[in-house]
């Protein structure tokens, strides 16, 4: 809607590698930046009426409700306001550090995002794990020094530590030490 409204064209190979992208810095590319607030705001008005059936990733929930709050965050391109509301669609609690589009100079797939995070959280990003569905959010985590967890089946052009076809198979469990021990089961 959004492209014939504004004058672009948009096929799929495009529309997948936007996923993951802030959505100021996505339609960037193709508006004028006369036009580029006034198509940010229909945008996200138009996503936040759809994000009550935000699909879930199965397991997603799961796991992140067996993590304590104050050890894991979300690092979206999305803003507060969409977030919020996808989050609540899928069924997915917040947890105390949320990183989102408003929160950085520079978004995905720059790893500012999960920098910022792991600062938030007090924890060296290279002992956190990214949990992406999109490649460039994996660009993001890996550029970053984390590892990160593949969620899905879409290609990336870069090799991520570990892939699942959904969160299903992960795990995590506090360690009597205190330490987080993730897990990925096999199929």
């Amino acid at each position: 809607q959004l492209a014939t409204e504004f004058g672009f064209a948009l096929d799929d190979e495009l529309f997948a590698s936007l996923a993951g992208i802030r959505t100021a810095d996505s339609l960037a590319r193709f508006i004028e930046p006369s036009r580029l607030a006034e198509a940010i705001a229909r945008l996200e008005d138009h996503e936040v009426e759809l994000a009550a059936s935000t699909p879930r990733i199965s397991g997603a929930r799961e796991l992140v409700t067996s993590i304590p709050d104050d050890r894991w965050a979300i690092a979206t391109s999305a803003s507060r306001r969409l977030g919020l509301a996808r989050w609540a669609g899928a069924g997915i609690p917040i947890p105390n550090v949320v990183v989102t589009a408003e929160d950085v100079t520079r978004g995905k797939p720059d790893p500012e995002p999960y920098l910022t995070a792991a600062k938030l959280l007090g924890i060296d990003i290279a002992d956190c794990i990214v949990v992406e569905d999109s490649p460039g959010g994996g660009h993001a985590g890996l550029a970053s020094g984390a590892r990160v967890l593949a969620v899905g089946a879409q290609e990336w052009p870069e090799d991520p530590s570990w892939r699942v076809p959904d969160l299903t198979s992960v795990s995590c469990t506090v360690t009597e030490d205190d330490r987080l021990s993730i897990a990925i089961a096999d199929d």
